[in-house]
């Protein structure tokens, strides 16, 4: 009895261990980033040591083109999907922080979750609003911390918001932290 159930268990093991091996060369059952090649985390550093900075050069024109969709757009005078940030300010302004998420990979500039909060927020309140979209794709909390201090605290915003998801999390704890 015991030999037989050693044989079951043995061949279960070996046949899942197939089934995945086949899955995995198919690539029925890939994650969005096995699909597009970019699995994994990357560094905010270079092999140097040097920080890299996930921000577009100014005024950089993208031209993103995947499976999904392709689409274009021409980075700011900070390397923002967004349009041309000033410091003189005649609105309230709330700038957005976080990844490709709160940046809207994929989506045209007014379909980006920071242009949807702005039309929101325009239609709610009397007080003219502006939103900036200061989403980095591949950036994480820490980045945006530093970017913030580095690149945009100069334009005095009202209220800052970061944007963040289970990867942010899990890319600040297989950093370290700051």
């Amino acid at each position: 009895m015991y030999r037989n159930t050693q044989i079951a268990l043995l061949t279960l093991i070996v046949g899942l261990s197939l089934a995945e091996i086949y899955f995995r060369m198919e690539g029925r059952y890939a994650s969005y980033s096995e699909r597009i090649g970019t699995s994994g985390y990357v560094s905010p550093f270079d092999a140097t040591g040097k920080k890299c900075d996930y921000t577009a050069p100014p005024f950089y024109n993208f031209n993103y083109k995947q499976n999904e969709f392709n689409t274009a757009w021409r980075a700011n005078n900070e390397g923002f999907k967004d349009k041309v940030f000033i410091v003189p300010k005649k609105r309230i302004r709330i700038m957005l922080l976080g990844d490709s998420f709160t940046e809207g990979i994929g989506a045209d500039n007014d379909s980006s979750l920071p242009k949807q909060l702005s039309y929101i927020l325009d239609d709610s309140f009397a007080t003219p609003v502006e939103v900036w979209n200061c989403g980095m794709s591949g950036s994480d909390p820490v980045f945006e911390f530093r970017t913030f201090q580095d690149k945009l605290l100069r334009y005095a915003p009202d209220m800052v918001t970061v944007v963040i998801n289970a990867s942010d999390i899990t890319d600040v704890i297989t950093r370290g932290g700051i």
